[in-house]
Parts: structure tokens; sequence; C-alpha cells
């Protein structure tokens, strides 16, 4: 009785989903100290990818192409200027109703960045660079 219980309320759950346009991933970005965005150029994506948007004018967003409840998706956000946000691990059949809120982080000069494992030390070479997105 209970394991059909567990069948139809979970089928039951799936229905709505499907009913109210699929399953989507809502939420906001907010700036490193919690405040609401100043530049709303941010965009919204998924790792396994599945859709990129840009967020509302109040920071909100919501990603519903490809969406699968049954996946883990890691959240990334990204502005202009190449400061990011993630959450990862983030399970959207424990999540229905939650919207998540996505931190950016400010980028980290190259020589105060730490390297996994240990500490990268080079000596005085002048102003340190942007660690970009493609090297984290």
């Amino acid at each position: 009785m209970k394991n059909t219980m567990v069948k139809l309320s979970g089928a039951l759950a799936f229905a709505l989903l499907i009913g109210c346009g699929g399953p989507a991933i809502r939420g906001f970005v907010v700036m490193p100290d919690g405040s609401q965005l100043k530049n709303t150029d941010v965009v919204v994506y998924s790792k396994p990818w599945t859709d990129s948007v840009k967020v509302d004018e109040k920071g909100e967003f919501k990603l519903s192409k490809g969406i699968d409840v049954r996946n883990e998706y890691k959240l990334i956000a990204e502005d202009k200027d190449g400061n990011m946000g993630f959450v990862k691990g983030y399970k959207l059949s424990e999540n229905l109703e939650k919207k998540i809120v996505i931190k950016l982080s400010r980028e980290t000069p190259a020589k105060d960045a730490v390297i996994e494992g240990d500490v990268y030390e080079q000596g005085d070479t002048g102003p340190g660079e942007k660690i970009f997105r493609g090297s984290q």
C-alpha cells in the first residue's frame, strides 16, 4: 500500500509539473554582500547545459528548457565583467517549491590566488592578472 502511495504521489507531482509547463529552476542572483544586483547584465546557465537566460531587473531567473527533475545541476551565474557565482549539486526534485539564490563573487587577482593543493609563489612580478572563467 505504501509503495503504491509513493508511486502515486510521484506520478501526481510529475503530472503537475507537466501541466504547469514542465519543470523549471527558479531563483535570484545577488551581489556578494547579498544585496540586489545593480547591473542586470547577468546570464545564468547550468551544467549539464540545458539553457542560458538573462536575469530580469530584480535579479530573478527561470531555467526551464531541457530541465529534468531527476538530474543534479551546477548552476552558474556570470556577469559581463567576469564575476561569477555558482551552486553545486542542485537537485530540483528536492527543491520543487523553493527558489535558489546564487551569490556573485568578485574576481581574484592571480597574484592572490591559491592553486589547488599548494600556494603558488613566483616572487615580485608586478600587478596580478585576473583569473578568467576558462582557468577556474
